[in-house]
């Protein structure tokens, strides 16, 4: 069978690729308050496709892979947030964005974004 493109279910846009991300950690030596506790997460945010991950205690080594849909190597961008559940609310220990077009990716064809 021959692979279909995938469309963006919200819009009449096509999937150039694909971006595959590899998150991982290590012990630390001397955890702090926020590592050796259970109620962290990781989200990563791709336009309208997300993923969460449940942090391990400082005291475990952990990998997790995702792969998103990309539809713009030029406007997209990854959203990344480290955030921590309280008895009363949550709060983001840590927030990143990262444009696509910062990294080193190729584009459709092999070729370099422009």
């Amino acid at each position: 069978s021959n692979p279909q493109s995938i469309a963006d279910p919200h819009s009449s846009r096509r999937a150039r690729g694909v971006l595959t991300i590899t998150f991982s950690g290590n012990p630390t030596e001397h955890p702090s308050k926020y590592e050796d506790d259970p109620r962290r997460w990781v989200t990563f945010r791709l336009g309208e496709q997300k993923y969460q991950v449940q942090l391990p205690t400082g005291r475990e080594s952990w990998r997790a892979t995702y792969s998103f849909l990309v539809y713009d190597l030029k406007e997209d961008m990854l959203l990344i947030k480290i955030k921590h559940r309280r008895v009363m609310y949550t709060m983001v220990l840590a927030s990143h964005i990262v444009p696509l077009s910062s990294l080193d990716l190729l584009q459709e064809g092999g070729g370099e974004v422009e």
